[in-house]
C-alpha cells in the first residue's frame, strides 16, 4: 500500500483496487505513517522512493 502512495494515489483510488473499504485504507496508512515515524503521505512518497533506488 505504502508503494500506491508513492505514486500519488488517493485512499479512495487504493480502496478501489485493492477492494477495501476507504476507512481500512486511511487506517493502514496512519498505522504505516506512525511505525515509520513519518508524519505526511508525502514524507512517506519520499521514503519508498528512496529505498528504491537504494535497492
Amino acid at each position: 500500500m505504502a508503494l500506491l502512495v508513492a505514486e500519488g494515489m488517493t485512499s479512495g483510488e487504493i480502496a478501489a483496487q485493492l477492494i477495501v473499504c476507504d476507512a481500512t485504507v486511511k487506517s493502514y496508512i496512519t498505522t504505516v505513517l506512525r511505525r515509520l515515524s513519518v508524519r505526511s503521505r508525502t514524507q512517506l512518497a519520499i521514503l519508498v522512493n528512496n529505498t528504491a533506488r537504494q535497492s
